[in-house]
């Protein structure tokens, strides 16, 4: 009777704790240039984000959003000068326009799991 109660308890706990620990396998986006919310006074040439894990960069994509919602597209996406691959850095050509801009991203890690995102930084007048 006791080790049936256990078991009733038990079980669903550990499902609970595999399955976090699943979600805790994704690429997270750790940093960025331009930064989150960052207010730069010139247009950037190259957006980088650097990620927890390893970035398969051909099923990857990075796209801009202009304040006039434009899409703005990026270059041949790199590993950036360091060749980690744990960052995917965009060559892109921005206006010198002030407002806020979108930076989207989804990518693939080299373990095969799909994660998406996005974030803002502005260009200041």
């Amino acid at each position: 009777m006791f080790l049936r109660r256990l078991l009733v308890f038990a079980l669903p706990a550990l499902c609970l704790m595999s399955a976090s620990g699943a979600a805790l396998a994704h690429a997270h986006l750790k940093a960025s240039d331009p930064e989150k919310n960052a207010k730069v006074k010139a247009a950037p040439s190259h957006i980088s984000l650097t990620f927890s894990e390893p970035i398969e960069l051909s099923f990857s994509a990075v796209t801009i959003t202009a304040p006039d919602k434009a899409e703005i597209k990026t270059g041949a996406l790199s590993h950036g000068k360091e060749s980690d691959d744990h960052v995917v850095d965009a060559p892109v050509t921005i206006p010198d326009t002030a407002g806020t801009y979108s930076v989207n991203w989804r990518v693939l890690s080299k373990d095969g799991h799909k994660m998406k995102g996005s974030y803002q930084f502005s260009i200041a007048p």
